[in-house]
């Protein structure tokens, strides 16, 4: 998908206007509230004050994204700019008002420059993209080690027709083993983290007579995870780490890894060098 095709925002989290103060000490369904945020990112001219509620919906594992009511695991700075982007305010140039040059990407000049363009496809961060990816996946495969698994990373195979594929993590126990891929992905729709997983199988699937000749194993299941870019732990994701025996404070941590990530390669888009990791040729 293109990232100009993208819509604008996930249903993952959602918010709402209101001029009732809430009360953040209730237990309601409302997570958060913060004055007049969004209001004032979005438009910059209301004098009034307001609030934005900030929910999860049925689609993402509240316990996971408990950071977008408090910044714990992020600094404040951290916390307001993740924000910015779930309500898809942080400026860049596909926001209207934000840029006097146009809304081509400042770094790659190759596509409209959003959110999504910036955290999933820019060459111009890909080396931060890939630091972000291999640190949710060494989270997982160490907390995977603290429950019984034996979990080995980027381990090379081969697929039935005779290419060569890398797995990104094999855990293994007893006569079993999962071939586990997380991805980190830009929140677009609610299926979303079932077509990841489709995807994965269809890539590693044709790779399981091989780790089960590698490792004598009777039985392989391939998952794909798909972890937000913008903090998002989807149900799918939260269930399969249960299954696996992962607890709440794993997920939570991958979480606030993925974003922070997140987090830096937009800093780095926005304010880094013009000697970054891309040049135009």
């Amino acid at each position: 998908m293109r990232s100009e095709d993208s819509p604008k925002y996930y249903p993952a989290f959602a918010f709402e206007e209101t001029s009732e103060k809430p009360n953040q000490d209730s237990n309601s369904e409302y997570n958060f509230a913060v004055d007049g945020f969004i209001s004032y990112h979005r438009f910059n001219i209301k004098e009034e004050i307001t609030w934005t509620k900030f929910y999860c919906t049925e689609i993402v594992r509240g316990y996971a994204n408990s950071w977008i009511r408090n910044h714990k695991g992020l600094t404040l700075s951290e916390w307001i700019d993740a924000l910015k982007m779930v309500g898809y305010v942080a400026p860049v140039r596909a926001v209207p008002g934000r840029s006097l040059d146009g809304t081509r990407c400042r770094r790659c000049l190759s596509e409209i420059e959003t959110l999504p363009h910036i955290l999933g496809f820019c060459p111009y961060s890909e080396a931060l993209r890939n630091i972000r990816h291999h640190a949710v996946r060494s989270m997982l495969a160490e907390a995977l080690k603290e429950v019984g698994f034996t979990a080995h990373q980027e381990v090379q195979g081969l697929a039935t027709q005779g290419s060569v594929r890398r797995i990104d993590i094999i855990a293994i126990k007893n006569n079993s083993a999962y071939i586990l891929d997380p991805t980190i992905r830009f929140e677009t729709h609610a299926d979303q983290p079932h077509e990841v997983d489709s995807e994965k199988k269809r890539i590693y699937e044709p790779t399981i007579p091989f780790y089960k000749d590698k490792y004598s194993l009777s039985h392989i299941d391939v998952i794909g995870l798909m972890v937000g870019a913008r903090g998002t732990i989807p149900c799918f994701f939260a269930n399969k780490c249960k299954n696996l025996g992962l607890t709440h404070i794993i997920v939570k941590e991958i979480a606030i890894n993925a974003l922070k990530g997140s987090i830096q390669i937009l800093r780095n888009h926005l304010y880094g060098s013009d000697n970054g990791n891309f040049k135009l040729s």
